[in-house]
């Protein structure tokens, strides 16, 4: 489900809707965070992207 919403989350920054994006990361962070914890590569990825998204906004 995870891995769904950060997709969706990349849809979004691709087609220049960064604010949408973060979104759609920061559940995909969240679920991570809760089946993986911190130190997951899965969460890394998660806050690669929102920052790429939050860089998007300026």
């Amino acid at each position: 489900m995870a891995r769904d919403l950060n997709n969706l989350g990349e849809a979004w920054r691709v087609l220049g809707e960064p604010k949408k994006a973060i979104n759609y990361y920061e559940q995909a962070l969240t679920i991570d965070r809760n089946v993986y914890g911190e130190e997951h590569p899965d969460v890394a990825r998660d806050l690669n992207n929102q920052g790429l998204a939050w860089d998007d906004l300026g």
